[in-house]
């Protein structure tokens, strides 16, 4: 009876360690892909926003794209700009689109908006259905 008990627990260590070894393996197959995935979506929208801030600064220097300068107030995020945006043009769209278009057209401006300061001058669209 021990001999069997014994081959028993020999098996089922085994099974557990290929089973430990296999998921190891599959774990580090899929980082591997899922990293190559990313650095090329990466690279990818990279290139998009790039050249979309470059169309976005000639829309604005031609004329086709207006803006106007917009002066932040206190505790004043672009979140709440953007819903002010929405409400004013009366439409229904995703906040966050509209946060991203303030976004590309204050990196087209040279204008960092990742940490506003009140009384920091920033540019909005002045009809944001004409950007979406």
């Amino acid at each position: 009876m021990k001999i069997k008990f014994r081959n028993e627990r020999k098996f089922i260590r085994r099974r557990i360690i290929a089973v430990v070894l296999l998921s190891l393996l599959l774990i580090v197959a899929l980082n591997q892909a899922f990293s190559f995935v990313s650095a090329k979506t990466l690279q990818f929208v990279d290139t998009i926003q790039v050249s979309t801030i470059e169309n976005i600064r000639e829309k604005i220097d031609s004329g086709e794209l207006s803006v106007k300068s917009y002066i932040i107030n206190d505790g004043e995020r672009l979140w709440d700009i953007a819903e002010s945006i929405i409400a004013e043009a009366g439409i229904n769209v995703d906040t966050r689109e509209v946060v991203n278009v303030i976004k590309n057209i204050n990196k087209a401006m040279n204008i960092d908006v990742n940490v506003l300061q009140p009384g920091q001058t920033i540019y909005i669209p002045v009809d944001i259905k004409e950007v979406l």
